[in-house]
């Protein structure tokens, strides 16, 4: 590895198989996910980090004057939420935001702050007052 360029004093760069081109791991590993599934997309600010159970829920109702119980598996535009159990998820219309729970792998459990607009959230409060 010695003489490698070297991207940002951490990520080795690779060389392209069969052009010997360079090109970094992290390029590498971030186009062979497909974007169209990750809950990375969607979330715009994050309130709580590497929590429990207990403090998302309690920020929800805190926060939010209207909240639904969400199942771990329950699809959000597409993806599966992962979380540990039945949590929490928080509507404020007002200013078209919810609040949602979701563990990642690596990082715990959180809560996001997601943008919405009217007509999700109106087909969120449909399909979660009946659940």
């Amino acid at each position: 590895m010695d003489g490698e360029p070297v991207l940002s004093g951490r990520f080795p760069l690779l060389r392209e198989p069969g052009t010997g081109e360079l090109f970094s791991q992290i390029q590498a590993i971030s186009s062979t996910m497909p974007e169209e599934l990750c809950f990375n997309r969607f979330w715009s600010g994050l309130l709580l980090k590497n929590t429990t159970r207990h403090r998302c829920d309690s920020r929800v109702k805190k926060t939010c004057r209207e909240y639904y119980t969400i199942s771990p598996g329950q699809i959000f535009r597409g993806v599966p939420l992962r979380l540990p159990g039945p949590m929490l998820m928080g509507i404020d219309a007002e200013n078209k935001k919810l609040l949602i729970p979701y563990k990642k792998p690596c990082f715990g459990l959180s809560l996001y702050i997601v943008d919405s607009d009217d007509a999700e959230i109106e087909e969120l409060r449909q399909s979660l007052a009946g659940a």
